[in-house]
C-alpha cells in the first residue's frame, strides 16, 4: 500500500512540477493531489512533520491554483533580490525551529524528526513565495529538495528520494523558465 500511494504521489507531483515550471494555474491541482497522497504515506509511516506538512501543502495549493487562476494574467511574476527579506524570513524560519523542537523535546528525538521539521517549516515558506509568483522560491526549493533527498532515502523512502532529485533538476529549470520567460 505505502508504494503505491508513493508512487501515485511521485507522478503527481511530477506533473505539478512540470505545470509549474510552465506558470499554469493547473499545477496547483497536481499539487494538491500528491499533498493529499502525501499525507496517507506519512501518517503511515509516522514521519509527522512531514505529514504536517502535506496537510498545509493541501490547503496551500488550493490557495495557489486560486491566487495563479485569478491573477495568472494579470500579474507577472517577479524578481527582485532583496538579500535582507530572505536573511530575515530564514532567521524566522529557524527561530520557529528552535522554539518548537524545544517545545516538544520527546516528538523530536531523533535527528531525522529535527531534518524533516527543519526542512518543512522552509518548505512552507517557499511554496509561499511560489504562491507569490516570487523566482526567489526556486533557490529555496533547490536546497530544500537536496535535503529531502537525503532524508527520504535514510529513511528507505527510494520513490520520494529519486522524487527530490527530480525536484531538484526541475526546480533548477524552474528557476531558468522564470527567468527567461518573465
Amino acid at each position: 500500500m505505502n508504494q503505491i500511494l508513493e508512487l501515485s504521489a511521485f507522478f503527481s507531483s511530477l506533473i505539478y512540477l512540470f505545470f509549474a515550471s510552465k506558470k499554469r494555474a493547473k499545477a496547483w491541482i497536481f499539487g494538491s493531489i500528491a499533498a493529499l497522497l502525501s499525507v496517507i504515506l506519512f501518517y503511515r509511516i509516522q514521519l509527522n512533520s512531514s505529514f504536517i506538512l502535506n496537510v498545509i501543502y493541501f490547503f496551500m495549493g488550493i490557495a495557489g491554483y486560486f491566487n495563479w487562476k485569478l491573477i495568472e494574467n494579470e500579474k507577472p511574476f517577479k524578481y527582485h533580490y532583496q538579500p535582507l527579506k530572505h536573511v530575515l524570513l530564514s532567521l524566522a524560519m529557524f527561530g520557529i525551529f528552535v522554539i518548537i523542537q524545544n517545545i516538544d523535546v520527546i516528538y523530536f528525538k531523533t535527528s531525522f524528526q529535527k531534518i524533516d521539521l527543519f526542512l518543512s517549516l522552509f518548505s512552507v515558506l517557499a511554496t509561499f513565495l511560489e504562491i507569490k509568483k516570487d523566482r526567489a522560491c526556486w533557490w529555496y526549493w533547490i536546497s530544500i529538495n537536496i535535503g529531502f533527498t537525503v532524508l527520504y532515502w535514510s529513511q528507505s523512502l527510494p520513490f520520494y528520494s529519486a522524487l527530490m532529485s527530480i525536484f531538484t533538476v526541475f526546480s533548477v529549470y524552474a528557476l531558468y523558465q522564470w527567468k527567461h520567460n518573465n
